[in-house]
């Protein structure tokens, strides 16, 4: 485990050091330039949204990719545990057992999502094109 905190401490710091660098490069750039990048970021990202509902997809959206990207840690972590067992069974399982219980998390995650998009496009449908229809048209 001595290794996982040595790597995600060095992970920080390279990240951190990284926003540093984004804020120092940024005083070189003209001012109106980088407000039109950001507009532009903005505009194509889709955070321009204003509706509330907008605004809880656009949540809804972020922390389903963060969920995605917290399976993808588990996995390197527990493919990491399973190649370093070195045949002890006990760390083998515990291995298994890690790979198994991401892939169920990662089963829910895409539920949530794919129920998720249902509603809110149900809802989108219904308070935009004549509500009451049903869903799809």
């Amino acid at each position: 485990m001595n290794f996982l905190k040595k790597f995600f401490l060095i992970t920080a710091i390279v990240l951190a050091s990284g926003g540093f660098l984004s804020c120092a490069q940024a005083n070189l750039i003209n001012t109106t330039e980088l407000n039109n990048q950001t507009e532009s970021f903005k505009t194509k990202s889709g955070f321009n949204d204003t509706t509330v509902g907008g605004i809880i997809a656009t949540a809804i959206g972020a922390i389903l990719s963060l969920l995605g990207i917290i399976f993808i840690i588990l996995i390197l972590i527990a493919g990491y545990r399973w190649m370093t067992a070195g045949g002890n069974e006990e760390e083998l399982n515990k291995a298994k057992s890690q790979i198994k219980h991401a892939i169920i998390g990662l089963v829910i995650i895409m539920m949530a999502y794919a129920i998720t998009s249902f509603v809110l496009g149900a809802l989108h449908h219904s308070t935009t094109n004549g509500g009451g229809q049903s869903y799809p048209p």
